[in-house]
């Protein structure tokens, strides 16, 4: 074994690991010790069973409140042309006016749901999930960062943004 500190640290440095990995070299009993440090960076917050299973129900919660609006959209939109083609007798050539009746049902439709989503979000799940998170000790914003890259989670994903910019 060398003798000096220095001569230690350049036996050491010939057992340093790869690029990327860390070491810590400590004294104990009068020897260097060298000892691989423990992976500091956080692991992804969707690795936690319990926490995913939570975000894919509130999101399936989210998507279920369009269910509604849309159907009383699409059955509102057909008495509305109905209505239009038997008050107007209009006939075939009136479908201009069908597509712009469902355009304009369609944008309400769409606010319908966003704001009940958002009532939700906001009423029930926001508080709850933020709590979940601080026990976890998972920030919001590596939250909204992995749930970027899952498609199927996209409607939480837009609440949380949401919820975060306010």
């Amino acid at each position: 074994m060398p003798q000096s500190p220095f001569e230690e640290l350049e036996y050491l440095a010939d057992f340093l690991p790869s690029n990327g990995e860390s070491i810590v070299v400590s004294r104990r009993d009068g020897e260097l010790v060298c000892e691989a440090v423990k992976n500091l960076q956080k692991s992804d917050p969707l690795d936690d069973p319990a926490l995913y299973g939570r975000l894919v129900q509130i999101n399936e919660r989210l998507q279920r409140l369009s269910v509604r609006p849309i159907v009383i959209g699409v059955l509102g939109w057909f008495w509305l042309c109905v209505a239009h083609h038997q008050a107007m007798d209009v006939g075939v050539s009136g479908w201009f006016l069908d597509v712009g009746f469902g355009l304009l049902i369609g944008v309400a439709i769409s606010s319908w749901i966003q704001y009940r989503q958002w009532k939700l979000f906001r009423k029930i799940h926001h508080e709850s999930l933020a709590r979940q998170l601080r026990q976890s000790r998972i920030d919001q914003h590596t939250l909204i960062g992995a749930l970027r890259h899952q498609p199927e989670l996209r409607l939480l994903f837009s609440q949380l943004v949401q919820a975060t910019s306010h």
